[in-house]
């Protein structure tokens, strides 16, 4: 794990990709996790239909059913993050990448609109591999513990650093 200069690192969810889009809460507009996310999805929905959802498994459930507003809102989450991909892809080139969150659970419909977008401007070579990985919920939880031990480390090489220093 890289910490990056003041621990940060890798905070491609912050890289604007719509400045027209909805703010964030850092502050800038269109960022990737804002336009990319199962909120962004709902947004879309509700702002889109009469009918309200109150989360993604609703929304999922109605795409399944064939609503033509959900399967555009989710489509255009999809098209978002295969844009954001493309981020990933020129700055460091996977060979791999594994998707999880709640879209997965419809990878089979909205999976290939994320794949197109990926590979519509590859700057060299084929996109990378792209997977759907495992249980959404499970994923959330291991990513939250990786943060916190990579938040446990740099703590404790700056506290080694500085006693070094004393």
């Amino acid at each position: 794990m890289h910490s990056g200069y003041n621990g940060m690192a890798g905070e491609f969810g912050h890289v604007s990709i719509d400045p027209s889009g909805p703010l964030c809460q850092c502050g800038q507009k269109g960022c990737w996790e804002m336009v990319a996310s199962s909120r962004a999805a709902i947004r879309s929905f509700n702002e889109a239909s009469r009918r309200k959802v109150k989360d993604i498994y609703e929304l999922l459930q109605l795409s399944e059913e064939g609503d033509e507003n959900a399967i555009e809102a989710l489509t255009e989450q999809a098209r978002a993050l295969g844009r954001g991909l493309r981020l990933i892809t020129a700055s460091i080139s996977p060979e791999l990448i594994l998707v999880v969150g709640d879209i997965t659970a419809s990878w089979d419909r909205f999976g290939p609109v994320v794949a197109q977008e990926l590979a519509a401007s590859m700057l060299a070579g084929p996109p990378p591999l792209l997977r759907a990985a495992g249980d959404a919920e499970l994923a959330r939880l291991s990513g939250s513990a990786a943060m916190l031990m990579q938040r446990h480390a740099s703590y404790h090489r700056s506290t080694h650093d500085a006693s070094r220093r004393a």
